[in-house]
């Protein structure tokens, strides 16, 4: 096998070589967000709260579409598209990639299985009366199945998947911006933050004020990881160092501030430790806090690997 030695990359010789293109930025948001609502709702679900009962059906419910749209992101990206299905014929214990593979698809059955539950014993909807007969099966598969193991399942499968997209990109030593072991554990805090936000969009202020302690748990534990994460990037190799520059300067200096620091974690910070101190917090800021939150989760897993693209040893 012939092989080729880059020296340069410049604006002549190849100007737009990339390891990864936007869609495995989005992948990332995604599948960090479907392991927070697999997490949150299984927790919640475990707590019995009845307050909590359109949170969790709200968790169950959205998780698929959105799993699925975080895989289609992957198909896009692939070079060979039609031969995704290999990943699922092996198991490389060494793999970042094949780990990742079974997770998703561990995840979608346990996902599917979750939904089920809420699909009602009879459907009257002449929409769908074709899938009326699937339907009843895979609900009674899912009924089969201990509520409280079901429960623990999705919580091991959502926090492996939400460790796995950072470890997606830590386990490429190549990229020092993205070789930390810091980003694991901050993409799945940060997945659980924006899939708590997610909820929030849709649940009643009552249900949503029972959540603030959380919520202002989750925010600080990613601020300390998010600093845990600059502080290794300032104190590390010489490389390391000057893939912080790029991150955190440039281009991506202003995204990463004020996008992701102070409109993703600094303004729904404050807006919820309003809520826990009982403060009037008028309803549209009140809402603003949780889509800021998930622009601002988006855009941390954009700028960390636009930015890594651009870092080398």
């Amino acid at each position: 096998m012939p092989e080729v030695d880059l020296t340069g990359v410049n604006e002549i010789t190849y100007p737009t070589l990339e390891t990864w293109e936007w869609p495995v930025a989005a992948y990332l948001f995604l599948g960090g967000l479907v392991a927070g609502l697999m997490i949150l709702g299984a927790v919640l679900r475990l707590r019995r709260d009845p307050i909590f009962r359109k949170a969790i059906f709200v968790a169950d419910l959205f998780a698929l579409p959105l799993l699925a749209l975080g895989l289609l992101m992957l198909f896009i990206d692939l070079t060979n598209r039609w031969n995704a299905w290999r990943f699922f014929t092996t198991f490389q214990v060494t793999s970042a990639m094949s780990w990742g593979s079974w997770i998703l698809l561990l995840s979608g059955v346990v996902i599917v299985l979750r939904i089920a539950r809420h699909i009602p014993a009879s459907i009257h909807s002449m929409w769908f009366q074709w899938a009326k007969r699937p339907m009843a099966v895979v609900r009674a598969w899912a009924l089969k199945v201990d509520q409280k193991l079901l429960d623990i399942v999705t919580i091991a499968l959502g926090v492996g998947l939400g460790f796995y997209t950072g470890v997606l990109l830590s386990s490429i030593a190549a990229r020092p911006l993205w070789n930390t072991a810091v980003l694991a554990p901050l993409f799945l805090v940060s997945g659980l933050a924006s899939g708590g936000a997610f909820i929030c969009l849709f649940i009643s202020r009552e249900a949503h004020h029972k959540l603030v302690p959380l919520s202002l748990g989750l925010c600080g534990a990613e601020g300390l990881l998010l600093l845990a994460y600059l502080v290794s990037l300032w104190f590390g190799t010489l490389a390391t160092q000057r893939a912080g520059d790029v991150l955190l300067g440039g281009g991506f200096g202003f995204t990463f501030w004020f996008v992701v620091v102070l409109a993703g974690l600094g303004f729904p910070l404050i807006v919820e430790t309003a809520d826990w101190l009982r403060r009037r917090v008028p309803l549209v800021v009140e809402r603003a806090a949780p889509v800021l939150k998930l622009v601002g989760s988006g855009a941390l897993r954009f700028v960390i690997v636009f930015a890594g693209l651009q870092t080398f040893l």
